[in-house]
């Protein structure tokens, strides 16, 4: 009886709405936006742009608060692949939708996201009729355009590089094709990859009479438990690189996997959809 008495005494404490966020969908305009592949795995949620926080999805996200509420939805994705460094994704729209909030009610979101309108997207590589990457002189292994449908990620095409057993190092690069970058601009690289050996994800920045070499990522083998390999999606931040190497003029990507110590067997590496995203 004491503590109903107490409950009666104090103040009803605030019960949140519910917001159900279960699935999302992601569109591209192919001529010009390319792929529309995404590895989004959070959202982050505001209220009357009042910070909610980050969610992993699907999301269940209680909200204090009643009335009609502006609900902003934004994708958060892991940069260059690191659970640790997670971040909203700023190259895609914000989803925006006002909701009558009420105690303990319960509502479902299902955001539809799109790449924001003034991004800059440049299209490496999405193998559909060709391949861009020439094997570097100082590397062993192939590279060419694969169309066995048991690999392809998507569409008619995907790249692989490849080792036998007795080679231990293939790099690939843009064959000629030199990328002006701004140097005060977030910068990101998106691709699809698969592969059964790490993988090293660097770009070589140009000038007429030199060229320097830089890594930014590497990324660990997509294989399961079973030994099955599956692809994954990255966004890998390249602006800190240009910024370091503003000096020089262009800058060519490369891909490059080194025999991992414990793999004696032949390797197989998969990329698709090689993208550059910026802001003008």
């Amino acid at each position: 009886m004491l503590g109903w008495g107490c409950n009666l005494i104090n103040p009803t404490e605030e019960l949140p709405a519910i917001l159900i966020i279960d699935e999302f969908s992601f569109s591209t305009t192919y001529n010009t936006e390319y792929s529309a592949s995404e590895n989004i795995s959070e959202v982050w949620v505001f209220a009357n742009d009042q910070v909610i926080g980050a969610f992993d999805l699907p999301a269940e996200v209680p909200v204090l608060g009643e009335g009609v509420t502006q609900i902003k939805v934004y994708p958060g994705i892991k940069v260059n692949g690191i659970g640790s460094t997670r971040d909203i994704y700023p190259f895609y729209e914000v989803y925006i939708e006002n909701i009558d909030l009420q105690p303990l009610k319960v509502d479902t979101i299902r955001p539809v996201f799109q790449y924001v309108d003034n991004a800059v997207i440049i299209s490496v590589d999405d193998f559909e009729t060709s391949n861009a990457f020439v094997i570097d002189n100082s590397s062993e292994g192939s590279v060419i355009r694969t169309t066995d449908p048991e690999v392809v990620f998507e569409g008619d095409g995907s790249g692989h590089l490849k080792l036998t057993a007795e080679e231990n190092l293939v790099r690939v690069t843009t064959n000629e094709q030199q990328y002006e970058l701004p140097t005060n601009r977030l910068i990101y690289l998106e691709m699809d990859y698969r592969c059964d050996n790490s993988m090293a994800m660097g770009l070589f920045a140009n000038t007429e009479f030199d060229s320097e070499k830089r890594y930014i990522v590497v990324l660990n083998p997509t294989v399961n438990d079973d030994d099955s390999e599956y692809w994954n999606k990255v966004y890998v931040a390249i602006d800190p690189t240009v910024a370091l190497t503003s000096t020089f003029d262009t800058y060519e990507v490369f891909f490059e996997s080194s025999r991992d110590q414990d793999n004696d067997s032949e390797i197989n590496v998969y990329i698709d959809n090689v993208k550059l995203v910026y802001f003008p």
